[in-house]
């Protein structure tokens, strides 16, 4: 070990993460709380996870690139990874496509059990985070002040717990989807997350959302497709272009070609840059 305090590339470097002291104590060690903050969020990732049929999100990783995307020795890494499954915090599988490594997803326990606000700052986490993959351009402390700002505000934005509408339209999904024929996998986080932002974010109401369920699980193409919330609203346009033409072809009654024309207008004028307006 050598003197001479801490390079300053190092301590502003772009590979900044931000772990809490509450996963340090629940996860039992700083290691484990790194190697579970960053599987997390990698496993959010668009560029770099995957899902499975269940809408499970996974990051496909070796140990050695564990070990580097988190400054730990691959022992270390490793060690942490065997005591995150056995305490029933990561879930762990073989997947194929990826016959070098495994496949790694946290777990999360129900929402409800936990104090109010502790997920207020996932926002923040995931703006906080980008940090690692930030092209270089401004200075890494500039990156690193406007990321906390931003972090500060989304976590006064995002309420303390997910309202009851979307509690029951993630379990409605679930069970269109089990009826037919496809398994689901742990309805949380995931799945409140993407259906909060479909209303609160995307604009849409609750009576929406549930129609585009039934409408899409009913569907001969679409229910092979639609088996998770988080894929519900990524196809969420697309669906509604969907629907919109169908009706146009449908004699069916009045009322539903209304209501899907209606819906494509609240979509189109949100494409024009417009948030939709809700219905009273």
């Amino acid at each position: 070990m050598t003197g001479g305090g801490v390079p300053f590339s190092e301590a502003t470097a772009k590979d900044f993460m931000q772990v809490r002291a509450a996963l340090v104590k629940r996860l039992g060690g700083a290691n484990e709380a790194l190697v579970w903050t960053r599987i997390d969020w990698r496993a959010d990732s668009a560029r770099v996870a995957h899902q499975t049929e269940d809408g499970t999100h996974w990051w496909a990783a070796s140990y050695p690139q564990i070990a580097e995307e988190t400054g730990l020795t691959v022992d270390q890494a490793r060690r942490a990874v065997e005591n995150l499954i056995a305490g029933g915090y990561l879930r762990a599988e073989q997947q194929h496509g990826f016959s070098r490594k495994r496949s790694y997803a946290p777990i999360y326990s129900h929402l409800a059990d936990s104090p109010d606000g502790e997920n207020a700052g996932s926002i923040g986490r995931d703006s906080q985070m980008d940090l690692a993959d930030m092209p270089d351009g401004s200075s890494s402390i500039e990156r690193q002040t406007e990321v906390q700002e931003t972090s500060d505000v989304a976590s006064n934005a995002l309420p303390p717990r997910y309202s009851s509408d979307v509690l029951r339209l993630s379990d409605l999904l679930a069970e269109m989807v089990r009826q037919n024929g496809h398994k689901v996998g742990v309805v949380g986080e995931k799945w409140w997350s993407a259906c909060d932002r479909l209303m609160r974010l995307d604009g849409y109401t609750a009576e929406q959302v549930e129609w585009m369920i039934r409408w899409a699980t009913s569907d001969e193409f679409w229910s092979a497709n639609i088996r998770s919330m988080p894929t519900l609203r990524e196809k969420f346009s697309t669906l509604v272009a969907q629907a919109k033409r169908q009706a146009k072809r449908a004699a069916g009654p009045a009322e539903r070609a209304h209501g899907v024309v209606d819906l494509g207008r609240r979509m189109q004028q949100q494409s024009a840059g417009n948030r939709p307006e809700l219905a009273s």
